[in-house]
């Protein structure tokens, strides 16, 4: 009997076992009346957001099945990076289906497959993994891919099939030291931008959640030797945009003139900001992807700069920006500014911010002093 034979023969035999748990279950339950149920949902309590998150044991990780073709697509996500490199997220579909962790973007994700232009196609006979979502966003590289790929380059036995990735060019060197690189082939993100990429045998590897991904890449950045040079007291995350702080230039000066180092990830590796982030004593920051660096690198008290609506996240903001955020919410503290306008946004986290800098010096006095005394 071959491979495929037995894995499906184990499938069966596994859905099988699982359909008559679950019938023994109910039948138990109409004569003893308890039971306990999957994904119910009690109204009393604080709503829960339904998203499709699966943990892998990625000690157990089955990679023996048939190779596929499938088809790597990408449309427009995020802003351009600073040398004109688009911003994309890119979906593998097989039979023309694709997959999402979350039911809130899944219209949204369709239609803007269906508003690409119609591309040229480009075709990869060799071997390759992918995994069903990727994207040159930080945020949601860093939230959803950066600890996965970095797994699954690890996992994946050495030889011809190799893990094709889409990645920052901002994380492409960190990839190469905590990744194992040699199993990977990084994809430009302008062809991806420009073409169908078709894979004639490819094999599909799992979804992590968010929770996972970032755990991994917690573990994988954990033990970041001290920089060199002394760390910053007090530091200010930022990315010196406008568009995020109406009153940045004068706030900038006003911490600087307070003992604060503007630190701009822009302006350092990656590596080197998660290790100020980690080490320094008092934090402020940012709103919004920035704070992925924190979320990676740092285990103590920080404070966050913003709007109403960004601590009122709707389930679509929540699922689409949020829950990064939500496995730090112990240590995240807030100040809350009001919007520069009333323009729209496309997520509460985008929202321009004015900072009121004379309310602002006795919240950073007092919370400084609190996180130094801890």
């Amino acid at each position: 009997m071959n491979t495929r034979f037995l894995y499906l023969l184990a499938r069966a035999f596994y859905l099988c076992k699982v359909i008559a748990a679950s019938l023994w279950v109910r039948t138990v339950s109409l004569f003893r009346g308890r039971h306990i149920s999957v994904g119910f949902e009690i109204p009393e309590q604080s709503r829960s957001i339904h998203i499709e998150q699966a943990v892998f044991d990625l000690n157990n990780v089955h990679l023996e099945y048939p190779p596929t073709k499938v088809e790597l697509v990408s449309y427009k996500f995020g802003d351009a990076s600073s040398d004109g490199t688009p911003g994309i997220a890119s979906i593998v579909l097989q039979n023309s289906r694709g997959y999402h962790s979350s039911n809130h973007f899944v219209a949204g994700v369709t239609a803007a497959l269906h508003n690409e232009p119609k591309k040229e196609r480009l075709i990869i006979s060799s071997p390759a993994y992918l995994i069903p979502y990727m994207t040159n966003h930080f945020g949601h590289f860093t939230g959803e891919c950066l600890g996965s790929l970095i797994a699954f380059s690890h996992i994946i036995e050495t030889g011809p099939r190799k893990l094709y990735i889409i990645a920052p060019e901002s994380l492409i060197e960190t990839l190469k030291q905590r990744a194992k690189w040699d199993h990977i082939v990084l994809l430009s993100v302008n062809t991806a931008d420009r073409h169908d990429i078709v894979f004639s045998d490819a094999k599909i590897l799992p979804r992590l959640s968010p929770w996972q991904n970032l755990s991994i890449a917690q573990q994988a950045y954990e033990e970041l030797p001290k920089l060199p040079t002394e760390i910053p007291r007090k530091v200010f995350l930022t990315s010196e945009r406008e568009s995020r702080i109406s009153n940045i230039v004068e706030l900038t000066a006003y911490l600087s003139s307070r003992g604060f180092f503007v630190l701009n990830p822009s302006k350092h590796s990656f590596e080197e900001t998660l290790a100020i982030l980690r080490d320094c004593e008092f934090l402020l920051t940012e709103n919004g992807s920035i704070t992925h660096n924190i979320l990676i690198s740092r285990r103590k008290p920080y404070t966050v700069l913003t709007s109403e609506s960004g601590l009122r996240l709707n389930p679509s903001e929540f699922v689409g920006g949020g829950i990064f955020n939500a496995f730090h919410s112990f240590h995240a503290r807030y100040v809350i500014c009001p919007p520069a306008s009333s323009k729209w946004t496309h997520h509460a986290y985008s929202t321009q911010l004015f900072v009121d800098l004379d309310k602002l010096d006795m919240t950073l006095i007092d919370r400084s002093a609190s996180d130094v005394q801890t």
